[in-house]
């Protein structure tokens, strides 16, 4: 599954795992972290996407109503493109 989105690290994310007893952030890899994040929450997160043809407004409704600060773009078979952030629509608009 080449450029496939399996799964996003946030902040939010090492912030949370900071102090759990297990985590060991300066020996982990991205492949532990990962799997100890879903066995903490006992979930894994859904992927937010959007694609080329949504427009802006649609990308901030996506970004607000999900409390995301990144939107993942993909093509029509959902491979990675590019994302699109709340700083860079900041940064056309003003």
């Amino acid at each position: 599954k080449e450029n496939i989105i399996e799964h996003v690290v946030s902040l939010s994310d090492i912030k949370s795992l900071s102090n759990h007893p297990e985590c060991e952030l300066s020996n982990m890899t991205v492949k532990e972290f990962i799997q100890l994040a879903d066995i903490n929450t006992n979930t894994k997160k859904k992927i937010i996407t959007g694609k080329m043809n949504d427009n802006i407004e649609q990308v901030i409704n996506k970004l607000v109503h999900n409390k995301i600060h990144q939107l993942y773009i993909v093509n029509d078979d959902d491979k990675f493109i590019n994302y699109i952030s709340y700083t860079d629509i900041l940064h056309i608009l003003f």
